[in-house]
């Protein structure tokens, strides 16, 4: 079986540890509020750093950054064109960075 990373371990030379802590928290579907209060810091502030991941990863919206931090690639351009980049992913629990 392969290693299945963190999916902000993918990035940790694109991003500060706080870019990796917004986009985990993005990634379990925590709205800002959520991830400002389990960090503490101000909402506003987990929107300029989850822009700022989004701007360094090239994503182009929030569904674009949840498919690089969960898979590593962007979705195919037809979703019919080619499988899944990893058909056994099933996921896990994500530890989150204190």
């Amino acid at each position: 079986m392969s290693v299945i990373f963190r999916p902000s371990d993918r990035f940790l030379e694109k991003l500060t540890l706080r870019e990796q802590q917004v986009l985990d928290n993005v990634i379990l579907g925590k709205t800002n509020q959520q991830t400002a209060e389990k960090l503490g810091i101000a909402s506003r502030t987990v929107e300029v750093f989850r822009l700022r991941a989004m701007r360094k990863l090239g994503a182009g919206n929030l569904a674009e950054l949840v498919w690089l931090g969960l898979l590593g690639s962007f979705p195919p351009e037809k979703w019919d064109a080619e499988p899944l980049p990893n058909a056994d992913l099933t996921g896990s629990a994500i530890q989150l960075r204190q």
